[in-house]
């Protein structure tokens, strides 16, 4: 299957140079089908010459003068094969618009055969681009049950990688002592790095050195006697030795 680049049709001008003015372009349906030109002009074409299959349009992104309009399609409801030679796109300008055909293409011989539904499915990807010039607002009537991810889709997904400040892939990681920012913690870093701070005899020494500072304040607490805001903050820290000793025994 090869054709060359679609063209425009007068109605596509036309409606082209509506958007352009200000109206939304917006992409309607592609359509196949194999008929054959035998002199008519592309330009003057308002219809295809022997249609056979409207596909929905599943995406479109547009970028600079062009927009490439994309939908699926599959042979598993023809009850008769066909010569797959026409391809048009079809499209309104605004919201109350007359669908018309934008662009056309033909394969002529190198046409490509759908055979019908049966033991064989065939399952196409249509991807054209089509030239919108300096349209601002170019949209599509999407079919969204046709929505799905490509090879490529996939491709690009899997290799987002996340960072502190995206998201995206990361691996997992049981280093308790790595300052890499690339990485997630597995609850056995987590586990391994509280074990080893109820462990470490500096942090008891802090908690003691603070409990026996408690009882040497001269400070009247505020609102609050100075006896019983320092015996709060005892108990917290006595708690805190507590846990330590919990995680211990983990």
């Amino acid at each position: 299957m090869s054709f060359d680049a679609v063209q425009f049709t007068a109605g596509g001008r036309r409606i082209m140079q509506e958007a352009v003015a200000g109206k939304v372009l917006t992409f309607t349906k592609i359509q196949l089908g194999d008929g054959r030109l035998t002199g008519q002009a592309i330009g003057e074409l308002t219809a295809l010459v022997k249609p056979v299959l409207d596909v929905s349009i599943s995406s479109i992104t547009a970028k600079e003068q062009y927009a490439n309009v994309q939908g699926s399609f599959d042979n598993s409801l023809l009850t008769q094969g066909f010569y797959w030679r026409e391809i048009g796109i079809f499209a309104k300008a605004g919201a109350d618009g007359t669908e018309t055909l934008y662009a056309y293409g033909n394969a002529y011989e190198l046409a490509e055969y759908i055979p019908a539904g049966g033991s064989e499915i065939i399952e196409k990807i249509v991807s054209v681009p089509v030239f919108v010039s300096n349209v601002s607002q170019v949209t599509a009537v999407i079919d969204s049950s046709l929505i799905y991810a490509s090879a490529t889709d996939l491709e690009n997904h899997r290799q987002e990688k996340a960072s502190v400040t995206t998201y995206g892939h990361t691996m997992l990681s049981s280093d308790i002592n790595s300052d890499r920012e690339d990485l997630a913690a597995t609850p056995k870093a987590v586990k391994l790095a509280i074990v080893e701070a109820g462990n470490n005899p500096q942090l008891e020494l802090d908690v003691a050195e603070i409990k026996q500072r408690l009882g040497q304040t001269g400070d009247t607490g505020g609102n609050e006697t100075a006896g019983t805001s320092m015996a709060k903050l005892n108990a917290v820290l006595t708690a805190i030795g507590q846990i330590g000793e919990v995680l211990d025994s983990i």
